[in-house]
Formats: C-alpha cells, structure tokens, sequence
C-alpha cells in the first residue's frame, strides 16, 4: 500500500467517521466498565453491611441473654477465632473507654442518621491505613457497642477495577484509532485511483479506467458507474470526430476540384493580368481553407489523444521571431509598429504549425 501524507489522512472524512466511532467506543467504554465498578462496590458494601447487622443482631441477643459478661466472652471468643481477621468489635462503656475489642479506641468520627461510621482503620488497629465501615449499638446499661468490617478488600477491588478502566480504555481508544488509520489509508488510496483516472480522462485519454476490485462498497459502486459513464463519453467523442472527420473531408474534397480548375484557368494564357491576380488570390484562399480543414482535422486527432506521437519540443522564442517577421510588412504598410519582448530559449511540446 502507498504512503498517505499526513496532512491528507487528517482532512479525510474517512478519518474524521473513524475519529467519531473512537469516541463513541471510547464513552461506550467508560459507561460499561463504570457501571461494573459501581454495581460490584454496591454489591460488596451491600454485603458487609448485612454481614455487620447480623453480627450486631447476634451479639445484642447474647447480651439481652447473658448480659455484660456473656457479651465479653462472645466478643474475645471471635477475636480469638481469628485475631487479624477482618471482623472489628468494639464494646465501651458511656464515655466510650474500650472494654473489649480489636480497635485501643473508639473512632472520632460522627455517625449517620443510621449509626454507620466509615473511618481509616490505621489510626485505631495496628497495620497499613486502610478504610474501614462500622455501625454503631446501644445496649442496655449505657453500653456501646460498635462492629464492622475492614474494606480492604473491597478498596482493592475498586483500585483494580480502575485501574482495569483505565487500561481498557486506553487498549480502546488505541484500537480504534488503528483501525481508523488503517480504514482511512484504504479508503484514500482508492479515491487517489479515482483522481488520478479522471485527471488523466481530463488531459485527454478517454480510453483511461478506474481499477475495480472485489470490494462491493459505495466506493466500488461509484467506480463502477464512472467506468460507465467514461464508455459513453468515449463513444459520444468518437461520434462527434467522425462526423468532424467526415464533414471536413466532404468540404475538402470539393475545395481540391476548385483549386485545380483555379490552376487550369491560371495556366490558360489568353487570360488578361486582371483575370489572373483574382485567379492567384482564387488560389491562395482555397489554400487556406485547404490549410484550415488540414488543422481541424489534427486538433481533432490531438483532442482525442490520436496525434500526440507527433508533438516535438517547440521553441516559442523562433516560433514569434517567424510571426513577426511574417506580420511586420503588414504591419508597417499600415503605418503601425509592432514591439516584441520575449524571453529567450523558451520552449513548449506541442505541434509548430498549430502553434503558428
């Protein structure tokens, strides 16, 4: 595949399309991997707080069995099950001094309508700070007690599933505008071979076509169409130069037959010096029209890429030094004066008679 200038695949309105589809999968993306990130911190919040709430529901029922001391001994028989595990127990009496639990002391933090609590966990347990959610009970007896979870792991979930968004979308977006690239490099190196054939169609070579493939596409389709259309301009331009062709070889024909009784009557020597200056000038525009129809019919040839096998390097500098020099007679009988600036050596390919 040819190289595609730059600038040339920016304007593209294939890469623009291609730009807009990067941005729609980029927002598509985002909307999708946002919604799995909130769906699956939902869920797991959701989770540890009906966890927290059955705890609370178990303990209140121990202490409303065996009070004080039944609590004490559930609470320190949990710890004791799994000492760095992510359970938090808290039990204080109205100042809120620990009695029993994992955290030295009650966190400073104020709770919701509801008694939750969310709190860096490092500031009340040893360990890396981290968050940490709690609720928070009154028992009987000026007694709190607070049970919750450590986030952790849910914090380190939302960092991957961020982190995984942000990879993915970049993995998108990179995706995207790869295959815009590369869609737009095909695209315009096919509209190239549709310039460059009607370019050449216009120079003059109406033979010339548009490469089809296999690709049955809008652009395949437009080909197909100006192939079409080139046959019927080829043929439409055919026609007309045969029926030039044949109208100038009509008027030629009798032309010849008037210039050869012309050179008859002038060859005859009874004829007077009157009779034989109209005779000459009889012959001299019959060689004109002669001459005219001679260039139509190779304009025609030329217009029709038939002729260009012909043209040689012309140079214009002797080309205008042979016309003035034909004019300047004329020119000065008429009491006129003819000036010429030109450049010198400076030269065409075209055909020198034509040019005169």
């Amino acid at each position: 595949m040819s190289s595609v200038h730059p600038k040339r695949l920016l304007r593209s309105s294939a890469f623009r399309l291609a730009l807009l589809y990067m941005a729609l999968v980029g927002i598509s993306a985002v909307l999708l991997l946002s919604f799995i990130y909130y769906s699956t911190a939902s869920y797991m919040l959701r989770q540890a707080d009906e966890t927290i709430e059955a705890e609370i529901s178990g303990l209140a029922e121990r202490y409303r069995l065996t009070g004080l001391a039944g609590l004490n001994a559930l609470i320190q028989e949990r710890l004791g099950r799994q000492p760095s595990g992510s359970s938090i127990y808290l039990l204080a009496d109205q100042r809120r001094t620990p009695l029993v639990g994992n955290l030295t002391r009650w966190p400073q933090v104020e709770p919701d309508e509801e008694g939750w609590l969310d709190f860096e966990l490092g500031s009340y347990k040893t360990g890396e700070p981290h968050w940490a959610r709690a609720k928070r009970f009154r028992l009987r007896g000026d007694f709190y007690l607070l049970v919750g979870r450590d986030m952790h792991e849910l914090q380190v979930i939302r960092a991957t599933i961020i982190r995984t968004m942000g990879w993915g979308l970049g993995l998108t977006v990179l995706l995207a505008l790869l295959g815009g690239i590369l869609v737009s490099r095909s695209r315009i190196r096919r509209i190239g071979l549709l310039h460059d054939a009607i370019g050449e169609v216009m120079a003059g070579d109406l033979s010339r076509r548009i490469p089809e493939d296999s690709t049955d596409d809008d652009i395949g389709e437009l080909t197909e169409k100006l192939n079409q259309m080139l046959d019927e301009l080829e043929k439409l331009v055919e026609g007309v130069r045969r029926v030039s062709d044949n109208v100038a070889h009509d008027l030629r024909t009798p032309l010849a037959r008037l210039r050869n009784r012309l050179e008859i009557l002038r060859g005859e020597g009874e004829n007077d010096e009157k009779t034989r200056s109209i005779v000459e000038q009889a012959i001299d525009d019959a060689d004109g029209l002669l001459s005219t129809f001679k260039a139509l019919m190779r304009i025609a040839r030329i217009e029709s890429g038939q002729h260009r096998s012909a043209l040689a390097t012309v140079d214009l500098s002797g080309l205008v030094d042979d016309v003035v020099e034909l004019y300047q007679p004329l020119i000065e009988e008429a009491d006129k004066r003819l000036t010429v600036h030109r450049e010198p050596a400076l030269s065409v390919r075209g055909d020198r008679d034509l040019l005169f």
